[in-house]
């Protein structure tokens, strides 16, 4: 990894080579090597070579390695890392009619070829000299691998666009490479964790508590009343140190816990005095003692149950105008109603089969415990025909109970 002065000290480094390369090419002429714009108006080198670079890409392999660099609340998790390819133009610049440009190429593609990486004995040898004195802070010789040099095949389209479009100036004997990959790292540093001054190892076989069903007490085909036990039924379900049952998350009362089978083990449950009608969700939750210091918890999965609403009185209400008639159907139910529940209140008259039924959405009345619902229509037409009906109110789709009398007769309100 390097700092900021990483892409400026492979420019140097390539510099400082090529200077000892294109002077031993042409030992007796004065050979210059430039970092200038090809098209700069002075200082590229009559016999020489100019290092011109003209595109930073991001490394194809290597631009999202260093992922995830930041924890969810922002804080530095490792060093951001950028990955770069490097892509530099070689110009050779001399008397043609001496091949000076022709021999510098050769020289230069040869010792390229032979040594195609920038090592940091070069870097070290580099910053011994004076001119480089910008470039003292880098890094770059502490990198884990050298930035290697490639020759880039341009084609002739590629090239004619560099030339005539980006320099706007007559071509010049050249020859492109790219160097990868530079890894440019940030200066922020991680927010590191405290070190360890203990642990403790342990196990214990376990077997994670497997619950299959769960049903009333009283009727293990129907939704639960208020006044029902649950009961859980499962496998494994004794396992651990100690253990408790979560109905919706939160403790509740155990009542009875016992083996029935050599495979089934049995909960019953007491259900929370603020239980609200609807669809809830037991789970057994196990201790385990693994080291005298340290415990872990083995969770079983969840299981729902429906507790039935249970409707004890109900009434209605007709009021009629010139313009319309209105029905309010009223329902005292317990157990109480949460907040945001779906309510519905369904109605069917007592006169036998083919009488008429209604299904009507409700809303919660004055206190939890009232369901109400209003049903409107254009007089002289009732929205609810007068009659006696069977009422039943649905909670998140849970129905409330009726009577075991054929057919069916309470609970019942009267729609005059």
């Amino acid at each position: 990894m390097s700092n900021h002065l990483a892409i400026a000290t492979i420019t140097g480094a390539l510099n400082y080579r090529l200077s000892k390369i294109a002077s031993a090419a042409l030992p007796s002429a004065a050979v210059q090597v430039t970092n200038l714009r090809p098209n700069a108006p002075s200082g590229l080198p009559t016999t020489g070579v100019n290092i011109f670079l003209y595109q930073v890409t991001p490394n194809v392999a290597q631009r999202n390695s260093d992922l995830i660099t930041r924890r969810s609340d922002g804080t530095l998790l490792k060093k951001p890392t950028a990955a770069l390819d490097l892509h530099y133009m070689l110009s050779f610049y001399g008397d043609e009619s001496q091949w000076e440009p022709q021999i510098l190429l050769g020289s230069v593609v040869r010792a390229m070829h032979a040594q195609p990486s920038i090592d940091s004995a070069t870097i070290t040898a580099m910053l011994g000299d004076p001119l480089y004195n910008a470039l003292l802070l880098t890094n770059l010789m502490e990198a884990p691998d050298p930035v290697r040099f490639m020759p880039t095949a341009l084609t002739f389209e590629e090239m004619s666009k560099l030339w005539g479009i980006f320099y706007q100036i007559p071509y010049v004997l050249s020859v492109a490479y790219a160097a990868s990959v530079v890894l440019i790292e940030s200066d922020d540093l991680p927010k590191t964790t405290l070190p360890v001054r203990e642990y403790q190892v342990g196990a214990l076989p376990f077997q994670r508590p497997l619950i299959q069903t769960a049903v009333s007490s009283s009727n293990p085909s129907a939704p639960l009343l208020p006044t029902d036990q649950l009961v859980l039924t499962g496998s494994s379900l004794f396992g651990g140190t100690s253990r408790e049952v979560l109905i919706d998350g939160a403790a509740a009362t155990v009542v009875s816990a016992n083996p029935i089978s050599p495979t089934q083990d049995q909960y019953v449950v007491a259900l929370p005095s603020s239980i609200v009608a609807g669809v809830h969700a037991a789970q057994i939750i196990e201790h385990v003692q693994v080291t005298p210091t340290f415990a872990s918890i083995v969770e079983s999965n969840l299981v729902t149950f429906a507790v039935a609403p249970v409707v004890s009185s109900a009434s209605s209400t007709t009021t009629t105008t010139v313009t319309e008639i209105t029905v309010d159907v009223t329902a005292n139910v317990t157990p109480a109603i949460g907040p945001k529940q779906r309510l519905q209140i369904a109605l069917a008259q007592i006169t036998g089969p083919g009488g008429p039924s209604y299904f009507l959405e409700a809303k919660i009345g004055g206190t939890p415990n009232v369901v109400e619902a209003r049903v409107t229509s254009a007089a002289p037409n009732p929205p609810i025909l007068p009659g006696t009906y069977v009422i039943r109110v649905f909670v998140e789709g849970v129905p409330s109970g009726l009577d075991a009398t054929t057919p069916y007769s309470t609970p019942n309100v009267v729609v005059t």
